[in-house]
């Protein structure tokens, strides 16, 4: 029996009601992308950079389209993708005028390089054929909407994050049978500070992956990168590969006690799934595909309550 399976995250906060219902088909619809590449016999960063573009040009989402904006209104992206079987990084920070983040990031995967910024971010993915587009076609009403009431009440971005209101990254972990890779992609919060880089595009941050497992990780990118996140919870995954989400949790339970930041987590083992977040929301989605008798499983939610599910996969919470 071969499963092949994938698990999707679109950020951990304090997703508004109004946005729920939006932010659960959109996940749906990200692991779905994902889950069609791996049946068709593609590769785990294939399938991941498919859910993860399909987060990106999703306006629900804070990644490529409908990305958060700097203090000065542009849109500046971090993506990362990770390969477990050899350890291959490619990322990009900082990177301005393109609408796929992750899908450059695969790209310096593929090059002799694992991290390029800014301009030369740019540069890079204009020499590999990307389209460069105006930052009018990245943003929305909804980020310019967020912009001016920050600037307008003069709210700084960390007591914005404590607060809930981050709008935050998005992230997918595949595993494709042989081996494991994640993605991670997002447009930062809202009113950074031009150039500066979170946890996103960092390996051992953002995400990891190596032989055994894979992670993502969402929330609080300062908080992610000084508790090296995703490293911490793949490690915690290869004392018992059947309790990813133990895994998770201590990981989380780790970066709020120790550094005060909350946040989210998705992984993959061969033997189990692994998610879980302490925001008030994040929506989430696994699929598994049993490639010699074709079942199917699907699982997702948006409500911490959704969570019963790790601990007892009969239990399908359906979330309205």
């Amino acid at each position: 029996m071969v499963k092949i399976k994938i698990i999707c995250h679109g950020g951990a906060w304090s997703i508004p009601d109004k946005a729920k219902e939006k932010s659960l088909e959109g996940i749906r619809r990200s692991a779905s992308a994902g889950i069609e590449v791996l049946k068709n016999c593609g590769k785990s960063e294939d399938a991941v950079v498919a859910a993860v573009s399909a987060m990106e040009n999703d306006p629900i989402f804070n990644a490529g389209h409908g990305a958060s904006l700097t203090r000065d209104g542009t849109v500046e992206l971090d993506s990362m993708i990770m390969r477990g079987r050899d350890y291959a990084i490619g990322a990009v920070a900082a990177l301005r005028n393109v609408k796929n983040a992750c899908q450059v990031a695969q790209q310096v995967l593929a090059s002799e390089h694992t991290l390029i910024v800014g301009q030369g971010a740019t540069e890079f993915a204009k020499e590999k054929g990307f389209e460069i587009v105006d930052d009018s076609e990245l943003v929305t009403p909804y980020e310019k909407a967020a912009l001016e009431k920050i600037r307008n009440y003069g709210t700084g971005v960390e007591s914005i994050f404590k607060a809930g209101d981050a709008h935050d990254t998005v992230g997918a972990v595949a595993f494709d049978g042989d081996g494991f890779a994640c993605c991670t992609s997002t447009g930062g919060v809202t009113f950074k500070r031009p150039g500066r880089v979170g946890d996103s595009p960092l390996a051992g941050s953002g995400g990891y992956a190596d032989g055994g497992a894979a992670c993502s990780t969402t929330g609080h990118g300062e908080g992610i990168t000084k508790a090296l996140l995703a490293h911490r919870v793949v490690w915690g995954c290869g004392a018992d590969q059947t309790r990813a989400s133990k895994a998770v949790d201590d990981a989380l339970d780790f970066m709020k006690t120790e550094i005060g930041s909350q946040g989210g987590a998705i992984c993959l083992t061969r033997a189990s799934y692994g998610v879980g977040f302490n925001t008030k929301r994040m929506p989430w989605c696994y699929i598994s595909f049993d490639t010699e008798t074709e079942e199917e499983e699907i699982l997702f939610g948006i409500e911490p309550e959704s969570l019963q599910q790790r601990e007892n996969p009969e239990i399908t919470v359906i979330e309205h």
